[in-house]
């Protein structure tokens, strides 16, 4: 039976396999694959299955042969070194974190083949830049492109049924209920967008402001998190609800305005912001847990009357913390300003 091997960098492949399981080229199922440059892969291939090649630190370079038909589930997945990968016009489906972690990635194509892009295929390739979606790729999953620091264009072609990117905005919005899925530090979101999905910003080092329309109803979880530079941001009065960890690890966010007709923070809404005051609108009936955690720019804080449920360690280690009044009938408070030590 031929073996799989490594010559001189190169990854072989032997003549007639049809699916590259997990880890072809250890033998105890782990990954040893640091030898690996490069790879041929022979037209037999149909499918490069689930951590095919996950964990290979030196690939540089694959050319996937027009038999392919599916990438798998993390194929590629902390291949930190791959620059570049062509995939043919055969491809119908990319998996879950299929190139997930792949920081020097710097271009992909789609081809026309490509029908779905499953949830976190792309998320950490920081170096791509430009992402262009063809008309016939009609599902994208959640935070497909999630932590894509460098990208400065996205594009959807006219004609997806699905997708689209309307007004020129830089970014992908589902069609069927405005939501914007994936932006990026150029993004103008359009005045029809009704949602911001998880993710759709996360690890855009490089957004430094954002004006949210007031079609905007919901700003889900994640959607700006660690976005270091984000420095000014207007969330209107159409938002219900700040999703769970939405504005995590902004640390250069210090100031936003709440508008009155937010009724829930969820949990670690603003947790590590650089903020340095705060205002809660008194129809806010529920602050979750860590919301305020590690704002440590905070010496003041009002809980209005309208809150009912603060959850555990709200405004945990906010270290400059002055003075705090919960004013509402809280029933029951878990260190709600644990280790606020000023």
């Amino acid at each position: 039976m031929a073996k799989y091997e490594i010559k001189d960098g190169v990854g072989i492949i032997p003549e007639g396999t049809t699916e590259i399981k997990e880890y072809p080229f250890s033998n105890d199922y782990r990954t040893d694959c640091t030898e690996l440059t490069s790879v041929i892969i022979p037209n037999s291939v149909t499918e490069i299955g689930w951590n095919a090649f996950a964990g290979c630190p030196n690939l540089t370079n694959v050319v996937i042969p027009n038999s392919v038909k599916t990438i798998g589930e993390k194929a590629f997945s902390g291949c930190s070194s791959l620059t570049s990968v062509t995939i043919p016009n055969s491809v119908t489906i990319i998996g879950s974190n299929a190139f997930n972690g792949c920081t020097a990635l710097t271009n992909i194509v789609f081809p026309e083949s490509l029908k779905e892009i499953e949830n976190y295929s792309f998320c950490g390739c920081s170096s791509l830049t430009n992402i262009f979606i063809p008309k016939t790729l009609t599902n994208i999953s959640e935070s497909a492109f999630a932590g894509c620091s460098g990208l400065k264009s996205i594009v959807v072609e006219e004609g997806n049924p699905s997708y689209d990117s309307r007004n020129n905005c830089n970014g992908i919005i589902r069609t069927s209920d405005s939501t914007l899925i994936a932006g990026c530090k150029s993004t103008v979101i359009p005045d029809s967008v009704t949602k911001i999905e998880k993710n759709a910003f996360s690890d855009c080092t490089g957004l430094t402001s954002m004006n949210i329309p007031d079609s905007v109803r919901e700003i889900e979880g994640q959607a700006f998190f660690g976005c270091t530079g984000l420095t000014c941001i207007n969330i209107p009065d159409s938002v219900m609800i700040i999703g769970y960890c939405a504005f995590q690890g902004c640390t250069d966010l210090t100031s936003i305005n709440i508008p009155d007709s937010v009724f829930e923070i969820e949990s670690y809404a603003f947790c590590g912001t650089g903020l340095t005051s705060i205002s809660i609108p008194e129809n806010v009936t529920k602050i979750g847990e860590r919301a305020f955690k590690y704002c440590m720019g905070l010496e003041n804080i009002v809980v209005p009357k309208s809150v009912t449920e603060i959850e555990y360690c709200a405004f945990e280690q906010c270290t400059n913390l002055k003075s705090a009044s919960v004013l509402g009938p809280v029933a029951e408070m878990y260190y709600t300003f644990r280790d606020c030590t000023a």
